[in-house]
């Protein structure tokens, strides 16, 4: 059999060294920006899901895009109000109940016995709730999951919700800007 050699250019090397750092470093920025990133696609979601409505509105009494992209969002927030006055005082009162029950519910735990007894005898639910909370809690899991980010740091929260709005926010003024400055002659001509 014979021998093949096979040269490779310092160039290619290094283009191909360059091509697998840039293919890592975009990796490590989407891990440590993906809960941004997420918020963002439900934010492009939220506006396309609400183009519909917002198209209705300029066929129906509002010529300016803003103005209908206005009115949809203030019926979208409307929307969800109503919703939650529905569901909010049972939500609360039930919370409420619970929380008044909550006494009870531990003592029969730790005794073993009602509704939830069966925990404690066939899985000792007491002392690992006791480990659990003495190595952290819920906060420990809930840093695990914010990549360099406290379960409590408000500013984080405040700029992922102020980002979510410049995004809906140009998702509804950059179309509307770009219709503007069509004539509508030329296009009503072209038909």
């Amino acid at each position: 059999m014979k021998e093949v050699l096979v040269l490779f250019r310092p160039r290619a090397v290094l283009v191909v060294i360059g091509i697998v750092l840039a293919t890592a470093a975009l990796l490590q920025i989407l891990l440590v920006a993906k809960g941004v990133i997420i918020w963002v696609l439900i934010a492009a979601f939220l506006a396309l899901a609400l183009n519909p409505a917002v198209e209705w509105l300029q066929t129906h009494g509002f010529s300016r895009r803003g103005a209908a992209v206005g009115v949809t969002f203030l019926g979208a927030i409307g929307v969800i109000v109503a919703v939650g006055a529905l569901f909010v005082p049972t939500l609360v009162d039930e919370v409420n109940n619970f929380i008044n029950a909550v006494p009870d519910y531990v003592d029969d735990l730790t005794k073993g016995r009602g509704r939830l007894g069966f925990l404690e005898r066939d899985y000792h639910i007491v002392e690992r709730v006791r480990e659990a909370l003495s190595e952290g809690g819920a906060t420990k899991i809930l840093s695990s999951q914010l990549y360099g980010v406290k379960a409590t740091d408000p500013w984080i929260f405040t700029g992922a919700a102020l980002l979510l709005s410049l995004v809906a926010a140009a998702a509804g003024y950059i179309p509307a800007r770009h219709a503007a400055r069509v004539d509508p002659v030329n296009i009503l001509r072209d038909e």
